[in-house]
């Protein structure tokens, strides 16, 4: 966000802190000059560029971005990089203080950037559209420059006039949506979001998104646009429409259409713990002990929603391990064959001596 001085003359402009608009108060002409008290203080700064809109396409004005060496309270000065806005809806460009010939259309409520690229050329975007781009790179003698804007229209406006700054919002993405009009990831810019049709159609929320400060696009109207996935058939039981021609089930209930309630089969028992189940539907128990000669103890497990036994209370799955019966037989009695091992189940040939 740019912060904006008092103008020059002064009683010529007004900022409005709550809206973000400046406005001309003074007579009409050329006669006044309105500038940044921030400034883009370096080649690669987090400052990347300045924004803006219009609220009307009668009106005259210059708006961009200066040297602050060159930065004078002359109101006749050019501006290096800016937009000349006239009161025909057309505008111009002037690149390195050259105002350039070629006009182009505007209308009323078009944004405009000015957004130093990664290779430091100056580019300038009307909404989404890149209309012109300097012919040489910006250099360490063109910073630290000013935002300025100078309004030849009594009454007008610049509506949020501000900085571009490097937060990187990366690709947008929202589900069954496809983004278009984007022209970079910067800070403020903005990208239209139109539903997939007709695996989605629209259902509410916001199509235009912008970057934000926090480095997420945001909905312009503050409510994410949402993409309502469609379905050739219906489901059962409270299931509903997830994804195209995809349904997903209520708990207790599965399959493509969500007719068929959870099974989870009973439990397999294995050679080390014996289970006792109530049921093997949905959210049944089955209680899991080790059997004798096992160290362990026993579980709870539930059936899932997705056809699985498993265990209460976040509890690790059972683990049935053999009693260990210690050291060899000693004594009177003496190990003739070894041992295999010395837990539940081995053997020892152990005669008299």
């Amino acid at each position: 966000q740019s912060t904006w001085g008092a103008g020059y003359p002064a009683s010529d402009y007004v900022v409005n802190t709550a809206t973000g608009v400046v406005s001309k108060i003074g007579t009409s002409g050329w006669n006044s000059v309105m500038s940044s008290t921030d400034t883009m203080k370096r080649l690669n700064d987090t400052v990347r560029g300045l924004t803006f809109s219009v609220s009307s396409a009668a009106t005259a004005m210059f708006v961009g971005m200066s040297r602050l060496s060159e930065s004078t309270t002359n109101a006749d000065r050019t501006l290096r990089f800016a937009f000349d806005i006239r009161s025909n809806g057309l505008f111009a460009i002037v690149d390195n203080a050259v105002a350039k010939p070629t006009t182009y259309a505007y209308v009323a409520g078009d944004q405009f950037s000015i957004i130093i690229s990664q290779t430091n050329f100056v580019q300038f975007y009307r909404s989404s559209t890149l209309i012109y781009t300097s012919t040489a790179a910006i250099t360490t003698t063109d910073v630290p420059m000013l935002a300025e804007m100078k309004i030849y229209t009594q009454s007008a406006t610049v509506i949020e006039p501000r900085w571009l700054l490097t937060v990187n919002c990366s690709t947008p993405s929202i589900v069954g949506a496809t983004f278009s009009s984007c022209p970079n990831t910067l800070y403020n810019s903005t990208c239209t979001a139109t539903c997939n049709s007709p695996q989605y159609l629209y259902q509410n929320g916001s199509f235009s998104h912008h970057c934000a400060e926090n480095g997420r696009w945001e909905p312009d109207t503050g409510v994410p646009l949402f993409c309502q996935p469609q379905c050739s058939q219906t489901c059962e039981n409270g299931g509903y429409c997830c994804a195209p021609d995809t349904f997903c089930c209520q708990a207790g209930w599965v399959g493509a259409d969500c007719t068929r309630p959870v099974d989870c089969r009973f439990m397999t028992v294995s050679n080390a713990f014996n289970v006792s189940c109530n049921a093997s539907y949905y959210q049944a128990e089955c209680n899991a002990t080790c059997m004798d000669g096992f160290d362990g103890g026993s579980r709870m497990y539930t059936c899932d929603r997705y056809e699985t036994w498993v265990p209460q209370a976040s509890q690790s799955a059972l683990s049935c391990t053999r009693k260990n019966c210690g050291s060899l037989i000693s004594g009177s009695v003496k190990v003739i064959d070894s041992c295999s091992s010395t837990v539940f189940g081995s053997y020892c040939n152990a005669p008299c001596t």
